[in-house]
């Protein structure tokens, strides 16, 4: 594991709420441009919040099932982001393109357990592979940010061929535990640092950073 996890705050959907986490300290955000979730921002209006963001720091792109055409327009009218946090079916076109991309896995039981470690041997076969697999809480439906822990014991023993990003459920009170129980390789949080969704707390988002780092070793 090291002795440093980075953290990516997601759902960021204000100028107020990129800046402060910034000014805390976390490593990396997300904005969400799937339409049906309450984080979801505008092309326009994440240009407006990446004027807050520092030029180095990474911004990932959150798409649902996407094709290949809108990845395309995305990356266009967004040219700051850094890369891709797709959820669901992956184009096959992710190869030609060759966008950086964060692939989206969940856990609720046994059994999903398996299909990610189906999932992580055909990532391995890809001739562009992810920089990085991200496990959340898996509820029906549903694509993050709802706030449900993950089972963090069914990822015991999963060996993870790429490094492991763990969402789901986090929050200041839980990460020093989640962090002793999985050793991740980075931390993902949206619903767990707000004050309702889509806004996010100033002390949360603080309590967050420094729990999380006086948890690594």
């Amino acid at each position: 594991m090291g002795n440093f996890i980075p953290i990516k705050f997601c759902g960021i959907t204000s100028v107020r709420d990129a800046e402060c986490a910034i000014a805390v300290g976390c490593d990396a955000i997300g904005l969400n441009f799937f339409p049906s979730s309450p984080r979801y921002v505008s092309p326009a209006k994440a240009r407006q919040i990446l004027c807050a963001v520092p030029v180095f720091t990474p911004v990932f792109g959150v798409v649902v099932n996407p094709k290949q055409k809108d990845l395309l327009a995305l990356m266009e009218e967004v040219p700051r982001l850094s890369g891709l946090q797709i959820h669901g079916k992956i184009p096959a076109g992710i190869q030609k393109s060759r966008f950086p991309w964060l692939a989206t896995l969940s856990i609720d039981s046994q059994e999903s357990k398996s299909a990610i470690k189906k999932a992580l041997n055909d990532f391995s076969r890809l001739p562009w592979q992810p920089m990085a697999v991200l496990v959340d809480a898996k509820i029906p439906g549903l694509h993050g940010g709802t706030g449900v822990t993950a089972p963090w014991e069914l990822l015991s023993g999963l060996a993870f061929p790429l490094p492991l990003v763990l969402a789901g459920g986090l929050n200041p009170q839980n990460v020093a535990l989640a962090i002793q129980k999985v050793y991740p390789n980075g931390l993902d949080v949206a619903s767990g640092i707000e004050e309702s969704p889509g806004k996010k707390c100033p002390q949360k988002m603080r309590d967050f950073v420094n729990n999380a780092r006086g948890a690594i070793p």
